[in-house]
């Protein structure tokens, strides 16, 4: 195991197995780790650990969650999601069914922090097992926003025919949330036809929510969430169905004819962006082992700014978008 790994990942899980530490306890700070000054900013996250690095991460790894405390399980999920490797998201996905909901809920964030497809379609397969517990399936939603993989939003979309479930209401905002960020247009139309289904917007469908369609503040939160989903998609930003119908209808092709394609290098898991029409090659083309490495993570129409913000007591806009 190299000497970056070791110094940063063992004097946390020493620190974090220490017996008899509080539940709640925060983990200790450590210092960070000292980096070869030749090596960029960068360097340390930019290169996938090896697979000796990674078994021997993992040791450590397992021997630090055998603890009974959710809060170094916790830790211990943090600490190795800085090694970027295959095995690693392996590992961390039992714990995505953890009997504690926040560690369920931490695992899936962490496992957002390691870019890789497999990491987008262990979140997608835990969705089922975590339908009945919000703090884990709300985190499950974000991290799947945060990785941004296409791939994800149509069993997204389809998640939300549920929201007349007052159960499903208290997390599908993060769902709506996670659309907007991955920016698939495919979702557009789905999203449209939500609104109009569950609008209570009486003729046209207005932004001022009010009526049937659960207009009680979970509705409200959800339309809301809907409309930041499609100015994030989009671009626009409209005050009725009937406006956003016209708006999409209007824009649509010009908007694909200028998308902007996102792709991976499987080697170095770098992203680097393209435009739609055609492929744009590997920064790292000409190196050893480059020859097929581009894989397409999402197509955007406009580029992402943030993730969405929740805005409370508010009833329309949100983040995300470009310029109509």
């Amino acid at each position: 195991m190299s000497r970056y790994l070791l110094a940063l990942i063992l004097p946390a899980v020493l620190s974090l197995a220490a017996a008899g530490a509080p539940a709640l306890q925060e983990p200790p700070k450590q210092e960070p780790p000292k980096q070869d000054p030749k090596a960029g900013a960068g360097a340390a996250k930019s290169a996938p650990a090896t697979d000796e690095e990674a078994e021997a991460a993992l040791a450590v790894f397992k021997k630090a969650m055998a603890s009974d405390l959710p809060s170094s399980q916790i830790a211990a999920l943090k600490e190795i999601s800085r090694v970027r490797h295959e095995k690693v998201i392996r590992a961390m996905v039992s714990y995505l069914r953890a009997s504690n909901p926040d560690v369920a809920a931490n695992a899936a964030l962490q496992i957002a922090e390691l870019d890789h497809p497999l990491s987008a379609d262990s979140l997608l397969a835990a969705v089922s097992p975590n339908e009945k517990r919000p703090v884990a399936l709300a985190a499950i939603f974000s991290a799947l926003g945060k990785l941004g993989y296409e791939s994800a939003s149509p069993p997204l979309v389809r998640l939300l025919d549920r929201s007349s479930d007052d159960d499903w209401k208290k997390v599908l905002e993060e769902a709506f949330n996670a659309i907007g960020r991955i920016g698939s247009s495919g979702a557009v139309d789905p999203l449209l036809d939500w609104r109009r289904k569950n609008g209570g917007f009486g003729g046209g469908g207005g932004r001022r929510f009010g009526g049937g369609g659960g207009g009680e503040m979970g509705g409200a939160k959800l339309r809301a969430a809907c409309d930041r989903a499609l100015k994030s998609i989009t671009g626009g930003d409209e005050e009725t169905t009937a406006d956003w119908e016209k708006w999409w209808k209007l824009n649509r092709a010009d908007l694909q004819a200028n998308a902007t394609v996102t792709y991976r290098c499987r080697v170095t898991w770098e992203r680097f962006d393209g435009p739609a029409g055609h492929k744009t090659a590997c920064p790292h083309a000409a190196e050893k082992g480059h020859s097929s490495c581009t894989q397409t993570v999402r197509t955007r129409l406009v580029p992402e700014t943030e993730a969405p913000p929740k805005e409370e007591g508010k009833e329309g806009g949100g983040g995300g978008g470009g310029n109509k």
